[in-house]
C-alpha cells in the first residue's frame, strides 16, 4: 500500500559578520607580469590617448582589463545577443572555462563551475563555490539568477579564489553581472523578440527616462520567455521547458557633492519542467515484461535510451519533474567622494520560494518527492501547498572605503560585511 509522510522540516539560519582589510599595491610592477585573459568583448570602455580599453570592477574599483592582476573573462552586451545567450545556463558559448549543470531541480540543483571547479550536490545546505553577484549584490543560491540576461551591461567571470574582496563562497571564482544603470540625461528604450523551434518565443523590453533632468533617472526593463520541452514521456509530459517572466526597476539620484544613490527592485517568476532523465544505456538483462526489471524497459516499443529517446520519440516512463519558483528583491547602492577616499554602502534584501516535483526515473513510481499529482491523488482534500517548497530569505550590508596613497603608489580598500540568511525547506514523500 502506498502512503504519504511528511519529511521533517529543515530550517537553516546563518548570520555572518566579516571585517576585511585588503591592500592592492602596484609599487612598480610591470603590467606585462599580470595574468590576463579575455575571451569576449565588453560594452564598457574608456579612451586613453586614443586607445579604447575595457573597464572592469574585478577589484571593487574601475580598472582597465590590462590593469587587473587576475584572470578575467568579460562578456559584453553585444556578444550576449549575437551568440544567443539568454541566461546563465548557456554562458559557456562565450566563456569556455565556464560550465553549468543541473540535477533534479532547475533552481536548487544548479551548479556553476569555473575551470572545472564547483560545488557538487543537490542539497540546499551546500553553497556554491562560484559566487553569483548582480550589480554588486551577492545571491545566496545561483538559482536566483535564472531569469533572462536582459538589459545587461556586461558579465565578468573572475577565475580562482576571490575571498579577499568578494567574501565567502568564491573559492573557485565569481560571476559578476552588471546591468545598465539609469541615466539622468537621456530618454531611450529597447525591445527585441525571439522565436525558435520547440515553440520558443520571448520578448525583452525596457526604457529609460529622466524624471528630473540631470538629477533623477528611472529605468525599467523586463523579459518573458516560453519554450516547450525536448523530452517527452509516454503520458505526454514535457521536460526541459522554459516559462519565465521577470521585471526590474531602478532609480538613480545624482546628489552632486552628497554622492549618488541607486535604488533597485526586481521580481521574477517561472515554472521550468526539469529535469527528466534519459538512460544512456540499458543492461542486456533487461527485457520488456520481464519482472522485476520491466520498469526500465521501453514502453510500447518506444526507445528510451540514448539520443533516440529525445523528442519526437519518448523518454523513460517516469513522473514529470516540475520546478515552479518566484522571488523579489530590493537593494540600495550609495557612493560618495570624501577627502580621504571613496565611501560605498550596499544594502540588499531578497525573498524567494521554489517548489519541485521529483520522481524515481522509472515506470514503477516507487517514490515521488514534492507537490506531485500522485501525492495529491493519494491525499484528496489535503492542502499540500504549505507542506512543500524551499523558502530563502537573505539580508546583507556592505560598507567599504577605498582610495590611494603615496601619490598613487598604494591602492587600498577597507570594508565590513554582514549577512543573514534563513532557509526553510520541507517536502512530502510519496512511496
Amino acid at each position: 500500500m502506498k502512503s504519504s509522510v511528511e519529511l521533517p522540516q529543515l530550517v537553516r539560519q546563518t548570520s555572518r559578520i566579516a571585517f576585511v582589510v585588503a591592500t592592492v599595491g602596484c609599487f612598480g610592477l610591470p603590467s606585462q607580469a599580470l595574468a590576463l585573459q579575455q575571451e569576449g568583448g565588453a560594452e564598457v570602455e574608456k579612451v586613453e590617448q586614443g586607445e579604447r580599453h575595457i573597464v572592469v570592477t574585478a577589484t571593487k574599483r574601475d580598472q582597465t582589463l590590462e590593469e587587473v592582476p587576475i584572470a578575467v573573462t568579460v562578456v559584453g552586451q553585444e556578444e550576449l545577443i549575437s551568440k544567443g545567450i539568454e541566461d546563465i545556463t548557456n554562458l559557456e558559448r562565450a566563456a569556455p572555462s565556464y560550465a553549468v549543470s543541473t540535477s533534479d531541480s532547475a533552481t536548487g540543483g544548479l551548479v556553476l563551475r569555473l575551470r572545472g571547479v564547483g560545488t557538487t550536490g543537490n542539497n540546499i545546505g551546500l553553497e556554491s563555490s562560484v559566487g553569483a553577484f548582480i550589480d554588486g549584490f551577492y545571491l545566496p543560491r545561483p538559482g536566483a539568477a535564472l531569469s533572462d540576461l536582459y538589459d545587461v551591461q556586461q558579465i565578468e567571470l573572475l577565475k580562482g579564489p576571490q575571498g579577499t574582496l568578494f567574501g565567502r563562497n568564491t573559492s573557485a571564482g565569481a560571476m559578476v553581472i552588471k546591468t545598465n544603470p539609469p541615466r539622468t540625461d537621456i530618454v531611450e528604450g529597447f525591445v527585441n523578440a525571439t522565436i525558435g523551434n520547440y515553440d520558443l518565443y520571448g520578448v525583452q523590453a525596457g526604457f529609460n527616462v529622466p524624471l528630473v533632468q540631470d538629477k533623477i533617472g528611472l529605468r525599467i526593463a523586463g523579459a518573458y520567455r516560453n519554450r516547450g520541452g525536448y523530452i517527452t514521456n509516454v503520458v505526454g509530459d514535457e521536460s526541459q521547458t522554459r516559462d519565465r517572466i521577470s521585471i526590474r526597476g531602478q532609480l538613480l539620484f545624482d546628489l552632486e557633492d552628497a554622492g549618488e544613490l541607486r535604488l533597485l527592485a526586481g521580481y521574477n517568476r517561472g515554472k521550468d519542467d526539469c529535469c527528466m532523465a534519459i538512460w544512456t544505456q540499458r543492461s542486456p538483462f533487461i527485457e520488456a515484461n520481464s519482472a522485476p526489471f520491466s520498469a526500465f524497459a521501453p514502453t510500447a516499443g518506444a526507445p528510451n535510451v540514448g539520443a533516440d529517446a529525445v523528442d519526437p520519440y519518448l523518454a523513460n516512463d517516469n513522473t514529470n519533474f516540475v520546478n515552479p519558483f518566484h522571488g523579489w528583491s530590493i537593494a540600495a547602492h550609495y557612493d560618495v567622494s570624501l577627502p580621504f577616499g571613496e565611501l560605498s554602502y550596499l544594502g540588499y534584501y531578497g525573498d524567494s520560494f521554489a517548489d519541485s516535483c521529483r520522481g524515481d526515473y522509472t515506470a514503477l513510481n516507487v517514490y515521488a518527492v514534492g507537490d506531485c499529482p500522485e501525492i495529491r491523488a493519494l491525499n484528496p482534500g489535503i492542502d499540500l501547498d504549505p507542506l512543500n517548497g524551499t523558502s530563502i530569505k537573505s539580508t546583507s550590508h556592505e560598507l567599504r572605503l577605498q582610495g590611494e596613497s603615496f601619490d598613487g603608489a598604494l591602492d587600498w580598500i577597507i570594508g565590513a560585511y554582514y549577512s543573514h540568511e534563513k532557509i526553510d525547506q520541507k517536502y512530502t514523500f510519496f512511496s
